[in-house]
């Protein structure tokens, strides 16, 4: 069953790129490729009952709080809701690649978590296929299902609690009730409390790399800018069943979580979590931006009513934030090792964001020293050149137009 009823949200953040690893960063040490030596593989062999114990008791304890941390530190949980929420995603087709590309993904692209749910489902599709009609009766984007997920309990019961979405989420949320009905009915009927125990260690292993280097990684932007998110608790949730180039910040109830992708090999995560957490700290001051661009009146004109803001973003308000952030990102992680400056920022106009370059600049020029981040933004944009912004839009536009066909021709 092709999954094409979650709609691509272009306006949440895309992993715009990977990074090559730091001095001392471990590498993700399996892949597709490497499931065919003699040794059983990990994932196969039984769980003990003991361990499978362990394992869920380890999830139950490791709850997000509700208030945050003294000291400001990053927790790295996994999550079984969403482990169940993606599993049927998987089971049913879901690809977020084929929003991006008119063919099937290939499999061999996928991570290897991923590709174990789907061989494990494929032989439960009777209990596969009421959350699969569900899905189909609800047409909602993947992040509100995600959104929703991240509110009810724990497994096997699923139950929702409506006191942790904020008043104006509640209205937009409110057509997924039953979602949680749904999960724990293909959690029993599916048996996914094993294959979460058959994969457990894999999670394990992000939860030791993110705590590793998440906090080295966002130090450079706790020391130039005095912003910082609003929610003190922030909670790492590796995501092992999605894309490979979808991450997302989640709030619920005082604490932000930032839903990572599965890690490739040989790449590092740093721009993944420096976008992130940039989100946190840009959404509830992106009134700066829309000001900002209005304050430029050459610009506002020109960008305002671009149908691609339109048909990706939905509002000015959308992409001048991602616009932003994907340029504070550069400044404070830099390009993947090996590649030059100028080559990286031509390849992210070609990806649409046009604005890019001019807000490198502006930043690299002013923040130089500690500063508010709403009090540098309209420096920021000073740097931007409308004229030339234009026209790298237009050939931007034009090399998508070329790429896109060449990918339909092959």
């Amino acid at each position: 069953m092709k999954w094409t009823s979650i709609a691509l949200f272009v306006a949440t953040t895309l992993v715009f790129a990977a990074c090559e690893p730091k001095d001392g960063e471990s590498k993700q040490t399996k892949s597709p490729q490497n499931t065919s030596s003699r040794k059983k593989p990990e994932w196969k062999r039984k769980v003990q009952p003991k361990q499978a114990a362990r394992n869920a008791s380890n999830i139950s304890k490791e709850a997000p709080p509700t208030e945050p941390n003294r000291d400001g530190s990053i927790q790295v949980m996994a999550d079984p809701r969403l482990f169940a929420l993606y599993a049927g995603f998987n089971a049913c087709g879901y690809d977020e690649e084929n929003l991006r590309f008119s063919k099937p993904f290939p499999a061999s692209l996928m991570s290897l978590p991923r590709l174990q749910a789907r061989r494990y489902l494929k032989k439960r599709q009777v209990a596969v296929h009421p959350f699969c009609r569900f899905l189909a009766a609800h047409q909602q984007p993947w992040y509100v299902y995600s959104h929703y997920a991240m509110a009810l309990s724990a497994p096997p019961h699923f139950t929702v609690d409506w006191t942790a979405f904020q008043p104006s989420d509640q209205k937009y949320l409110k057509p997924m009730e039953g979602l949680g009905k749904q999960l724990a009915r293909l959690y029993r009927d599916a048996t996914l409390a094993d294959l979460w125990n058959k994969q457990f260690h894999e999670y394990e292993k992000d939860i030791a790399y993110y705590r590793k280097h998440a906090e080295k990684w966002i130090e450079p932007v706790q020391q130039k800018l005095a912003d910082r998110p609003r929610e003190g608790k922030i909670v790492i949730i590796p995501n092992l069943l999605e894309s490979h180039s979808r991450a997302d910040v989640k709030k619920l109830d005082k604490v932000s979580y930032i839903l990572t992708p599965p890690r490739q090999p040989g790449r590092s995560q740093q721009c993944t979590i420096v976008h992130e957490y940039l989100h946190l700290i840009t959404r509830p001051i992106v009134g700066a931006c829309i000001q900002a661009i209005r304050d430029r009146q050459a610009l506002y004109k020109k960008v305002a009513h671009l149908p691609e803001i339109r048909q990706n973003y939905h509002t000015l308000f959308l992409w001048a934030d991602e616009m932003v952030v994907h340029a504070l990102t550069l400044f404070f992680a830099g390009p993947p090792s090996g590649i030059p400056e100028e080559k990286w920022l031509d390849s992210l106009v070609v990806r649409g964001y046009f604005l890019v370059p001019d807000l490198y600049r502006g930043a690299k020029a002013t923040l130089q020293t500690p500063t508010r981040l709403a009090d540098a933004l309209p420096k920021i944009f000073e740097s931007v050149k409308p004229d030339l912004a234009l026209q790298r839009y237009e050939k931007s536009a034009n090399k998508r137009m070329k790429i896109g066909v060449r990918k339909e021709s092959k």
